[in-house]
């Protein structure tokens, strides 16, 4: 096999040690999937035939990390930035810091 077409950004255990990567615990999944139960749901509710939301895959991983973002984040006692939606949305169901990114153009 051949060399991998991707570098490491530099030591695993540097990254680690400064408390700058979280990974998510089963705790954090756990909750995660009772949030994104709730949020669904809420969406089926609304439905007249009580169907759950059909959500292309995308949607659906997209959603899935960011909840495990939030609950992360909270765990971790970090405000999560960011200018995606899904955490305002995600803020309904779960309480966490967040703050909405601006984006400066020049």
């Amino acid at each position: 096999m051949g060399e991998p077409s991707w570098k490491p950004i530099g030591p695993r255990s540097a990254i680690t040690s400064r408390g700058r990567l979280l990974v998510p615990t089963a705790e954090v999944w756990y909750l995660a999937g009772r949030i994104l139960n709730n949020y669904l749901s809420d969406l089926s509710r609304a439905d007249q035939q009580r169907r759950r939301p059909s959500l292309e895959h995308h949607q659906k991983q997209n959603l899935i990390r960011d909840v495990l973002i939030a609950v992360s984040a909270k765990q971790s006692e970090v405000t999560v930035i960011s200018d995606n939606d899904d955490f305002s949305v995600i803020r309904r169901y779960y309480k966490f810091k967040y703050q909405r990114a601006t984006t400066v153009l020049s």
